[in-house]
């Protein structure tokens, strides 16, 4: 039990780290010439040009790196999307997923300065599309080919690096570790100490009309969860990071039965049918969330003075820093399942959904729904096994009449 949990665990301690990751570096100055720095012998810089305005910049001991603004325009955005393997095996995603950032715009930080092109009054806000290719994301099997399309906005052009990286529970606390002791100021050591040589790939191409990158496959990949960074050098051997995205590649099939209605006041009884192509299903760790579509959404928030304790990320009205500890030192600490229900309920909100979590090898599932307003609701249901993390991931609609 204790590993799956873990296993649990682990996706919400990777976005935790990822929202410490913004709120460390955000910065601003009064305008966009940043110093540049590189180890292959080109000359600091102050005259940057770049033929796309980025929204801000890190300035590390041996690299520049610029961030490309994202806007909610679907073809133009700078977004990655990712090709469908099976029209069965996608999720839904938050609706609207709204990103807005309110603190200083520049800070030194572990020998790192930090800048964010807005006036000093002004937040951040990005807003991610709403149309269909946007809506879900696709689940994939390992032998199943990866493919993204990038879609930049019309001044982007030539090469690029693309960056695939298998992400773990040792890689993202060790980034946290190097954020928490200031140990951040080479960009190479930072990447190098915390992900494996072997948990990523590189691949080359090269952006065509328009500044986009269609249907380019990565081929079939390990059960694991990645993150994909694309990322350009310039001139001056700074660099810009175009996007990034997530995606998941699950070792199995996740089979499941539920109804697909209910009526008000009854609880939701849900059975794992199949764990396709697993040797042994029994070692499983299974888990259900029912959320109300009405509340299915992804409001977040990083509010900051400029210090770490000064420092809120809030998602939906959660305060993630203060409800899970995150300035403390025990966020490696395991978390019983009753722990770690109710800090998922926390975040679902009461009223707009319930979770249940099995034991290890029970394969039926009762969610409690009797006190849910009638509607439409969406069912996520996962596997999380010790050898393999998350193990299959499924998604239903529910409605509660």
């Amino acid at each position: 039990m204790g590993k799956n949990i873990l296993n649990l665990k682990k996706g919400l301690l990777i976005f935790i780290v990822t929202a410490f990751i913004l709120t460390s570096v955000l910065a601003m100055a009064e305008g966009g010439k940043l110093d540049a720095k590189c180890e292959d012998g080109c000359k600091n810089r102050t005259d940057v040009e770049i033929d796309v305005n980025p929204i801000g910049a890190i300035n590390f001991t041996d690299r520049v790196v610029y961030f490309l603004d994202h806007t909610s325009n679907p073809e133009e955005g700078n977004w990655i999307t990712l090709g469908n393997p099976c029209e069965g095996r996608r999720v839904q995603l938050p609706q609207p997923i709204n990103f807005t950032y309110s603190g200083p715009k520049y800070k030194e930080y572990g020998g790192v300065s930090a800048t964010l092109f807005k006036a000093e009054d002004e937040n951040y806000t990005i807003t991610y599309p709403s149309t269909l290719d946007y809506l879900s994301h696709p689940i994939y099997l390992p032998e199943e080919n990866v493919t993204m399309s990038f879609h930049g906005e019309s001044g982007l052009e030539g090469d690029v690096e693309i960056y695939l990286i298998k992400v773990s529970s040792d890689c993202a606390s060790g980034l946290f570790d190097a954020f928490k002791a200031g140990d951040i100021e080479n960009l190479d050591n930072l990447f190098h100490c915390n992900v494996e040589e072997g948990d990523y790939k590189k691949y080359c191409a090269e952006l065509g009309n328009n500044g986009d990158l269609l249907d380019y496959d990565l081929g079939p990949l390990d059960a694991g969860e990645y993150c994909i960074v694309m990322m350009q050098e310039n001139e001056d051997c700074s660099l810009t990071a175009l996007s990034a995205t997530a995606l998941v590649v699950t070792e199995y099939e996740l089979c499941v039965d539920s109804p697909s209605s209910i009526v008000k006041g009854e609880d939701l009884d849900i059975s794992i049918e199949d764990l396709m192509g697993a040797p042994e299903k029994s070692n499983c760790t299974y888990a259900a969330a029912l959320i109300r579509d009405q509340a299915y959404r992804a409001n977040i928030e990083i509010d900051s003075n400029g210090t770490k304790n000064g420092t809120s990320v809030i998602i939906n009205d959660v305060d993630l820093i203060e409800e899970f500890d995150i300035n403390s030192s025990n966020y490696r600490s395991k978390l019983t399942r009753n722990e770690l229900q109710t800090e998922i309920q926390t975040l679902i909100g009461e009223g707009n959904g319930s979770l249940a979590i099995g034991e290890v090898g029970q394969e039926s599932l009762s969610i409690t729904a009797f006190d849910l307003p009638v509607g439409d609701y969406y069912l996520f249901v996962g596997a999380y096994s010790p050898e393999n993390g998350l193990a299959g991931l499924t998604q239903l609609e529910v409605e509660i009449k």
